[in-house]
């Protein structure tokens, strides 16, 4: 094998691990978030290439058990301008158009984030709270598990006990499984996998627009289904 794709594979893999293991370490801080142990403004202590504006802060807004159904979200506010947010303000849906990124608008257009590989991928993680959060009826159809590698599809909780864990062998020697970044000019790509019980195994691409130190636009532009599923079980 020549040296430099050596190196390059080298330094992929533990660019790759890098990322997986902040990843984990986001879904373990969220669920002490949820569980009311930790602020929710640790969050940005483990997002080291994120920042909000000067007197900005974070908070969750909890869905509750009121209506059809929806998901908790994050949202910022300035100064001491504590507020029951509604996720429909402020929404540009034309530069925001994907339900999973339309509840992290507001913060985005308050958030400083590093233009780097690992800037890109923190801002996704941040982006895809309202998929993990606490949701209610109709709200769970949005509900997911994030895979970030072949160990994780075997922890799929099943509905059933005679559900099939997922066969994704053939996907191994392609790394799917295994989230990827890569920035072009002022576009970020980013893609990660996750499990949903009314989808199946599920590898998403966002776009993210960056703007100098902001994103400005998110776009789902792409998933393919590894594995499809769908839950006979209506909510």
């Amino acid at each position: 094998m020549h040296f430099s794709l050596l190196v390059y594979l080298v330094d992929w893999r533990m660019k790759t691990e890098k990322m997986i293991k902040t990843a984990r370490s986001y879904l373990q801080l969220l669920n002490e978030i949820i569980e009311r142990k930790k602020e929710v403004e640790m969050l940005l202590q483990l997002f080291t290439c994120l920042r909000l504006d000067d007197n900005y802060h974070l908070a969750l807004k909890d869905v509750g058990l009121s209506g059809i159904g929806n998901n908790s979200w994050l949202y910022s506010y300035k100064g001491n301008s504590f507020k029951d947010y509604s996720c429909d303000k402020a929404f540009d849906t034309e530069k925001w158009p994907d339900d999973f990124i339309k509840q992290s608008y507001e913060i985005f257009a308050h958030l400083i984030v590093k233009k780097t590989d690992t800037g890109a991928w923190q801002a996704y993680l941040l982006s895809i709270a309202s998929t993990l959060l606490p949701a209610f009826w109709h709200g769970q159809y949005n509900n997911r598990k994030y895979l970030f590698s072949e160990e994780d599809v075997e922890s799929i909780p099943p509905f059933f006990h005679n559900f099939p864990i997922p066969d994704l062998s053939d996907f191994k020697d392609e790394e799917l499984l295994k989230p990827s970044v890569w920035i072009k000019d002022d576009v970020a790509h980013v893609s990660c996998c996750y499990w949903n019980y009314w989808k199946g195994v599920v590898r998403e691409t966002i776009l993210f627009l960056f703007d100098g130190d902001r994103i400005i636009s998110g776009q789902r532009i792409k998933d393919r289904i590894l594995f499809k599923y769908n839950c006979p079980i209506d909510l």
